[in-house]
């Protein structure tokens, strides 16, 4: 599922508990995302996930874990 490696993803990127990390987290607020650490997400679900650039777009404008993972999982239907 998405949400469980997305989960792991984020917890290694923010250097926190995979545990603490809902769908209602915040990588904002929560998790005190900046862009670099975007970025790096960003570089990390294209090759996990095989998104293409255009689709980036789409997740700079999620704020939330379980915004992305919905994403994700459309993506992959």
């Amino acid at each position: 599922m998405a949400l469980n490696l997305l989960r792991e993803i984020l917890a290694d990127v923010f250097s926190t508990d995979a545990e603490e990390i809902t769908p209602e987290t915040d990588l904002y607020e929560d998790l005190y995302a900046d862009s670099a650490d975007l970025l790096e997400l960003r570089f990390i679900l294209e090759e996990e996930f095989g998104i293409r650039d255009a689709d980036a777009d789409a997740l700079a404008q999620m704020a939330t874990v379980g915004e992305i993972a919905a994403y994700l999982q459309a993506m992959e239907e």
